[in-house]
């Protein structure tokens, strides 16, 4: 299953073209950075703020199409013409709010991990041969890392921030100011580009070090375990540890790994661990080959898959129950995000004006359905159906079917594990590895709908004409070992 770009209007065309080449541009920058500081490994200010740099401007530059369509097609009353548009977007910031600032990444452990910390101190003076597992931000239930590392002789140390150290740290500042200076030229954005230069000096000072002096928090024979590097404190420990070659290793997030072909998976995940704790097999680049399953710099990172939890605890089997509306069946929509427009990924771009018609288009045609927004939603809107705001896990049993139009999302992986039919929109939102979209063709009932043109394309579907299976669910969310995520760890320490 891929997107079809026929679906697709021409200002979401023109927006993941530009996305698409504005990557290639901060690509090249990344590998200059890479370059000047060989041997050391991922010492680069480029994939420092990937992150950063991908969500400016892709938003920026979505903002730019969505905003030029919509005066092209006289959508709105002035009133209207900025509506989930009128947050300004600054380079390190975040609705209005540093996301650098000291109450962010200096922020003091509370008391329960200084008393861990100080636990294992004493531990350490008895035991001074024991190795120590630094700890970042990790999704994995941490109690039970703790248990698993006393049981296992390692010593847990939670770790504040500490400022990036930077080889040839000013020519690296040199590469990164004159890619935004050709981001700026190329795309002819309308930003305040010297409050744009300001607030990456800014970012620069709050993060790296400016002291020439090596950093020496960690070493070889020290262990770095860190969450997703989307959050910078995890980013700056990881290639921390690398600098002084430690074992950085990687805890991935959500409910599913090797489905999805997104962008945002290579520059964070992907690029900032040796190893990476994943979920079922074919996320492993050598059993799935999609390019964004790849590091940046094409260093082969070690894969090891496990169980997800939640997963674990809904999943039956592969059989999938046939779809029958004429019974009086219960229906759950899962809403994509409703917020203001903010764009990492150039195939997850949409004028949310469109999607909210769409979605009440589509609840229209379903009697007996209920709307599922998003957890992080904050704008919240009219539907003439019933409004469901608490966690999707808790609420599953209650529904017959699901109808969903977003699939990369922890929501798809949650819902696929059950044995309940699924109707899936195509309206040409994400991107799927090769196996991935043959694995959610087989699991889902679909079509592909032109929501830019009267929802062409558009099914109402009251039963399902093929057989449906669920070896998505084996391939992506569960291991064939069968090891839970902590074990999984734990094994490779």
């Amino acid at each position: 299953m891929t997107n079809n770009e026929n679906i697709l209007a021409n200002y979401r065309i023109d927006t993941k073209n530009e996305i698409n080449e504005l990557e290639k541009i901060v690509r090249k920058s990344f590998l200059k950075c890479n370059d000047l500081t060989v041997p050391l490994e991922k010492n680069n200010i480029i994939l420092l703020f990937y992150h950063e740099i991908m969500h400016y401007f892709s938003t920026i530059i979505a903002r730019k199409h969505i905003l030029l369509n919509r005066q092209k097609k006289n959508f709105f009353l002035k009133k209207n013409e900025f509506l989930f548009i009128d947050d300004t977007i600054r380079f390190g910031w975040r609705k209005n709010k540093y996301l650098y600032s000291d109450s962010e990444i200096n922020s003091k452990l509370n008391l329960k991990k200084k008393s861990i910390n100080y636990l294992f101190k004493l531990l350490k003076f008895f035991s001074p041969r024991s190795r120590l597992i630094y700890l970042g931000d990790v999704s994995i239930n941490n109690r039970l890392i703790i248990y698993k590392s006393i049981l296992s002789g390692f010593l847990i140390q939670y770790v504040k921030f500490k400022k990036l150290h930077l080889e040839k740290r000013d020519l690296q500042i040199e590469i990164l100011f004159s890619l935004i200076d050709e981001l700026y030229k190329k795309f002819s954005l309308s930003i305040d580009f010297e409050q744009l230069k300001k607030d990456i000096h800014k970012s620069i000072e709050d993060i790296v070090s400016m002291s020439d002096d090596r950093f020496e928090k960690y070493n070889n024979n020290e262990i770095i375990i860190i969450g997703s590097p989307g959050k910078l404190k995890n980013r700056v420990l990881a290639m921390n540890g690398y600098a002084k070659h430690s074992k950085v290793i990687g805890v991935l997030h959500g409910e599913e790994c090797g489905a999805v072909s997104s962008s945002s998976w290579q520059y964070d995940d992907r690029s900032l661990s040796q190893i990476l704790i994943g979920y079922g097999k074919y996320g492993d680049f050598s059993f799935n080959p999609d390019p964004k399953m790849q590091s940046l710099d094409g260093r082969r990172q070690k894969y090891i898959q496990s169980n997800s939890d939640s997963i674990k605890k809904i999943y039956s089997s592969n059989d999938i129950n046939d779809l029958n509306l004429n019974k009086r069946n219960k229906g759950l929509y899962i809403s994509w995000k409703m917020n203001n427009t903010s764009v990492i990924n150039a195939d997850d771009v949409l004028d949310l004006v469109e999607y909210y018609n769409w979605q009440k288009y589509l609840l229209n045609q379903y009697s007996n359905i209920e709307i599922k927004v998003h957890p992080k939603q904050e704008n919240y809107f009219k539907y003439d159906c019933k409004i469901i705001e608490k966690n999707l896990e808790e609420c599953i049993k209650n529904y017959d079917y699901f109808v969903i139009d977003y699939i990369s999302s922890t929501a798809f992986a949650l819902i696929a594990a059950t044995n309940k039919p699924i109707i899936y929109y195509n309206i040409g939102l994400s991107k799927f590895t090769m196996l991935g979209g043959k694995l959610i063709k087989e699991r889902v009932i679909s079509c592909d709908v032109n929501i830019h043109k009267n929802y062409e394309g558009f099914c109402l579907f009251n039963k399902n004409e093929d057989v449906k299976n669920n070896n998505y669910t084996k391939h992506f969310s569960l291991a064939d070992n069968n090891k839970t995520r902590i074990n999984a760890l734990f094994d490779i320490l």
